[in-house]
């Protein structure tokens, strides 16, 4: 039986950064029962970057059609 359950963002669910920067959760990483990391990657000019957040640094973006990301 299930006692404790963690939401968490799935892989490969879009995610907004900042105000105007928008990535892909491309790992999770479950250290503790309140110690989750997601690992997004987002292009930034021509390099591509990959850093982890906590939670409270990232939002769930629910719908992602038509958005750009990366050479605008």
């Amino acid at each position: 039986m299930i006692k404790d359950r963690l939401e968490l963002i799935s892989i490969n669910s879009s995610v907004k950064l900042a105000e105007d920067v928008y990535g892909v959760v491309v790992s999770i990483t479950i250290s503790g029962k309140e110690d989750v990391t997601y690992d997004v990657g987002w292009w930034s000019g021509r390099s591509y970057e990959v850093k982890s957040f906590s939670p409270q640094q990232i939002e769930k973006v629910e719908s992602t059609s038509n958005m750009k990301i990366g050479f605008v």
